[in-house]
C-alpha cells in the first residue's frame, strides 16, 4: 500500500497516476486542517489496470491519498465511480448480497443504487504504478543542458 500522504509544495498542484498490474481504489481523506469542515468529506477513485488518474485543484492541496494495504478492496457508495466497476469485471469481483451478473445487469441499465451496495476485489497480482509530476523549480546546476 501507500499510506495517506500529500506530495508537497515542490511540485505544480497537479498529479498524474498510472496504474498498472492491478485494480485498486485509492483513497482519499481532507487533511487535518479541513476534517471540520462539513464540505470536505472523504471518498475512494477505483484505479483499473491500464487506467490513469490526474487530480489537481482542491483535491490535490487539501486532501492525503493513499492506497490500503490489502488483499481485498470493498469498492462501494464512497467510491465515486462505482459504476466503472462493471467495465473492469472479472472473476476477481465478488458482489456482496446478490449475484455479480445482475449487479453489473442493473449498472448498465441505470438502475445504480450504489450507495447500498459493495463489491470487493481482490488483488491476486503486484499493483505497479507510475507517477508524474512538473516540478516547479529546479536548480540551475541540475538542468539539464
Amino acid at each position: 500500500g501507500i499510506l495517506p500522504h500529500q506530495d508537497g509544495g515542490c511540485y505544480h498542484p497537479c498529479v498524474l497516476i498510472l496504474s498498472l498490474g492491478c485494480d485498486a481504489v485509492m483513497r482519499f481523506a481532507p487533511h487535518k486542517d479541513f476534517r471540520d469542515d462539513s464540505s470536505y468529506k472523504e471518498f475512494g477513485i477505483f484505479l483499473p489496470c491500464r487506467s490513469l488518474l490526474l487530480f489537481h485543484g482542491t483535491t490535490y492541496t487539501e486532501y492525503l491519498h493513499g492506497i490500503e494495504a490489502v488483499d481485498v478492496d470493498v469498492i462501494d457508495g464512497s467510491v465515486v465511480n462505482f459504476g466503472d466497476v462493471s467495465g473492469a469485471a472479472s472473476d476477481d469481483m465478488e458482489e456482496t448480497g446478490i449475484e455479480k451478473r445482475d449487479a453489473l445487469k442493473k449498472k448498465k441499465n441505470g438502475d445504480d443504487d450504489s450507495k447500498t451496495r459493495s463489491v470487493t476485489l481482490r488483488r491476486d497480482t503486484t499493483r505497479v504504478s507510475m507517477t508524474f509530476r512538473n516540478v516547479l523549480r529546479v536548480r540551475k546546476a541540475l538542468r539539464m543542458v
